[in-house]
């Protein structure tokens, strides 16, 4: 059964039509962009993609000054590398030739050099919630593992991928227990006025191999430890508090996994409207804080939200200073909202109704869709 899509723009519904990528370039960008659009929907709550580079480059061997370029070199939140080549299915090289090339690179996988990778990272994500998450002694000593290791995951994405290669990607899966592989169909669609993505995961099925948990599985009781363990035992009827709210408005709670920093997700369905997380902070001491990605909302409310109009509607707090950054504080993708600040019980207040709005407009985006 096939489906068509629609822009709906002043109560007019325009049809989407599909449009191939001038150049394969563009395809990097928006994955350079967007690295999570590469994420699978049976990875778990917490899952999330960072740049390490674009166009990385592996020397071919120590004697000769030859060197190829890995279109992106990604790394996940567990510190597993992530190995991306990108094709477009007009390019007569993503069958056979994608496949060799990228084994190369990954057999090259253990001599990379840790520190330049440390590098990379920190001046492709220089948030500072993101490097007091992940850029640790800890983290890197666990992606220093995996390198020995030669553990990885391996993915091909473009705009469509054929049988062939699908079939090259679940051998490969299958025949390499320590190397998740699989594709990711990135296709576009546009009218005059907009541009929408959609993205299918090819191979790396459920039953072919399931997804390999690590760390810890958090728990009220477990996160609760490390708050009352860094002395902000203040913040634990805050999150309960968060969650029985939640609960009420027939939100799902999920708790995630990780080595030592807690987390749980809040879900409409299947989507993720925010997170509440907890981390050491090199400058501002340990950190409590919900961790709102734009992006994943944006694609779904109307047309009339973007990032700005979005990030204010989400920030509007009685209790503070609205570009306080003791409460509020703003990534390129991400709102960090200090659980401190909702000791105050106005800004408690003004979250749920925040909340209860968010998941309301939500509903009426998804309610039109159905009916076109």
């Amino acid at each position: 059964m096939s489906s068509n899509l629609f822009f709906l723009s002043n109560g007019k519904a325009i049809e989407m039509n599909e449009h191939i990528y001038d150049e394969e370039a563009i395809l990097q960008k928006i994955i350079e962009d967007n690295p999570n659009l590469l994420l699978r929907n049976n990875d778990s709550d917490d899952a999330k993609l960072f740049l390490i580079e674009r166009e990385f480059s592996i020397l071919e061997n120590e004697d000769s000054g030859n060197s190829f370029s890995l279109d992106h070199l990604l790394i996940d939140q567990n510190g597993i590398p992530v190995l991306v080549e990108v094709k477009r299915c007009s390019d007569t090289r993503i069958r056979r030739e994608v496949t060799a090339q990228m084994l190369d690179y990954a057999s090259r996988l253990s001599a990379f050099d840790i520190s330049k990778l440390r590098q990379s990272f920190e001046k492709n994500n220089p948030s500072e919630e993101i490097q007091a998450l992940y850029d640790t002694d800890d983290f890197w000593e666990r992606v220093a593992t995996c390198l020995k290791a030669e553990k990885m995951k391996l993915i091909f994405a473009a705009d469509h991928i054929p049988d062939s290669l699908k079939t090259l990607i679940e051998f490969m899966d299958r025949s390499m227990p320590n190397i998740e592989v699989y594709g990711v169909e990135l296709r576009q669609y546009k009218t005059a006025n907009a541009t929408l993505l959609t993205s299918s995961i090819i191979g790396n099925s459920v039953e072919n191999k399931q997804p390999r948990p690590s760390g810890i599985q958090w728990s009220m009781d477990s996160f609760s430890k490390v708050l009352l363990d860094n002395r902000c035992q203040h913040i634990v009827p805050v999150l309960q508090s968060i969650i029985s709210f939640s609960k009420e408005i027939g939100l799902a709670c999920s708790f995630g996994r990780g080595a030592k920093n807690p987390s749980f997700s809040i879900k409409q369905g299947s989507l993720t409207l925010f997170r509440a997380v907890a981390w050491p902070h090199r400058k501002d001491g340990f950190q409590a804080a919900i961790e709102i990605c734009l992006p994943e909302l944006l694609a779904n409310l109307d047309n009339g939200w973007n990032m700005d109009n979005l990030r204010d509607f989400l920030t509007q707090f009685p209790e503070c200073e609205r570009n306080q950054s003791s409460i509020v504080r703003n990534t390129d993708q991400f709102v960090y909202i200090n659980l401190e600040g909702f000791d105050k019980p106005d800004n408690m207040m003004a979250f749920r109704d925040t909340i209860s709005r968010l998941c309301n407009l939500i509903s009426d985006k998804q309610n039109i869709r159905a009916n076109i």
